[in-house]
């Protein structure tokens, strides 16, 4: 054409047909044409009948291409605005996309993006697959268990307002809408940064090596192997179960609630957290940071390193407690089951309730029994110790306690090691003291 085409209407029947559109634009509806090229107007061309394998680069321009409703496979450049048919289309960008808008319609739409620097908006494609290089990919509307790989390169994949379910891949930062979003990471996760805005969120990583900032996400699902996780905002009541591996949990200096299993090392903020084990733990490393901080366990025989938490619960089972740290005004009720709780070397502050066997470490440590202590045994080792009892009737068999202080029931204790200069008062109750076959040098008092 060597002139703009108003509404034309062509139809290049069979071979290899080439359509060349005036500079001036124009629109036409084109049908059998393998080859068609625009000029540097606007030109907005209609397939007719279907596409297969045929090429459209409409050159400069604000130009468009609308798809009819067949099964097309087409490639496609220089064209700001793509739109499908009701039938599947697979796409392919040849050329940069800059700000150009796709929406491919009903049916399971593909689309392919070329190794360029692309930013685009879609909308109705099932699949999408990016380039070697950096893309922007904006959701303009709902997506259904939608695939996106972005491939090589800093990828963005921004969600649209609806309820989401995506599986994105090569996707180094995801961000989402104002309602649910469900995402799942099917490749390795290393430095991406996902936040999935309001709504309740679900994120759900691969079984791959993964590390991954995540901000607004209610619930975090990790997979077979080692995930590194870090809450870049403020969570509250999230569920997180990191699965199988050696997994690490990072929270943000914010008030933090949540839920974690599965999770071997967790690290808090600077603010209050409040963490509910929600599955047992084995060998695990808690450090929650500054803050008036709590861990709550679950009814589990659990095993774990404990430091800078203000307070321990435990649960039904017998739960196994190390301080990592000095503990200073520290609060342990590690419920039933047979308790231990092992102080730090550099010593403790702590009241407890229901721990049936109490180690001390090199430092002073002062220990306060908040409740009845029945047949529990306390050997608080080095430094200058001092262990308090409650208003209650108590039986206990201690060692390397310097200064013991009853309550106001009845008292029975059993010193299971030399004490030298150590100093016992009973209060009041009738108490019994027991010294150990040793070279005892005690001081006594309201002991009957």
């Amino acid at each position: 054409f060597k002139v703009a085409t108003t509404a034309a209407r062509l139809d290049l029947g069979t071979g290899g047909d080439t359509l060349r559109l005036a500079d001036a634009g124009g629109t036409a509806s084109v049908a059998n044409v393998e080859t068609i090229v625009g000029g540097t107007a606007r030109d907005f061309v209609t397939l007719t009948a279907v596409a297969t394998g045929i090429s459209v680069d409409l050159a400069t321009g604000l130009d468009k291409l609308a798809l009819g409703n067949f099964a097309n496979t087409l490639t496609v450049s220089n064209v700001e605005t793509i739109v499908g048919g009701q039938s599947s289309d697979s796409v392919t960008l040849g050329a940069a996309a800059s700000r150009i808008t796709v929406d491919l319609g009903a049916a399971a739409d593909k689309l392919t993006l070329g190794d360029f620097l692309n930013t685009l908006t879609i909308s109705n494609v099932e699949t999408v697959t990016g380039g070697a290089s950096s893309d922007v990919v904006t959701l303009g509307g709902q997506i259904t268990g939608g695939v996106i790989n972005l491939g090589g390169d800093y990828d963005r994949l921004i969600l649209a307002s609806y309820l989401n379910t995506v599986t994105a891949s090569a996707v180094e930062s995801i961000l989402g809408g104002t309602t649910n979003d469900t995402v799942v990471l099917a490749a390795q996760a290393t430095g991406a940064r996902v936040e999935l805005g309001a709504g309740v969120d679900r994120l759900t990583l691969g079984a791959f090596v993964n590390t991954v900032t995540v901000t607004d996400i209610e619930t975090v699902t990790g997979g077979a192997s080692a995930d590194t996780v870090r809450f870049a905002a403020q969570t509250t009541n999230a569920v997180v179960d990191l699965g199988l591996g050696a997994d690490s949990l990072a929270l943000g200096d914010f008030v933090n609630t949540l839920s974690v299993t599965n999770v071997e090392t967790l690290t808090g903020g600077a603010s209050a957290d409040t963490v509910v084990v929600s599955a047992a733990a084995t060998g695990s490393t808690v450090d929650l940071g500054a803050g008036a901080d709590k861990l709550t366990l679950g009814t589990y025989v659990n095993t774990l390193t404990v430091s800078n938490v203000e307070t321990v619960v435990g649960g039904a089972s017998s739960d196994l407690v190390t301080f990592g740290a000095a503990v200073t005004g520290g609060t342990v009720d590690l419920g039933r089951g047979t308790d231990r709780l092992t102080f730090a070397a550099s010593g403790a502050t702590v009241t407890v309730t229901d721990v049936e066997t109490i180690v001390g470490g090199a430092a002073d440590d002062t220990v306060s029994f908040a409740a009845q202590a029945t047949a529990v045994a306390v050997d608080l080792a080095g430094g200058t110790d001092r262990l308090v009892l409650g208003d209650f009737v108590n039986t206990a068999s201690i060692a390397n306690v310097e200064t013991v202080t009853g309550g106001a029931s009845a008292d029975s204790l059993t010193l299971t090691a030399q004490a030298t200069g150590s100093v016992v008062d009973l209060g009041t109750g009738a108490d019994k003291l027991t010294l150990g076959a040793f070279v005892n040098t005690v001081t006594v008092s309201n002991v009957e």
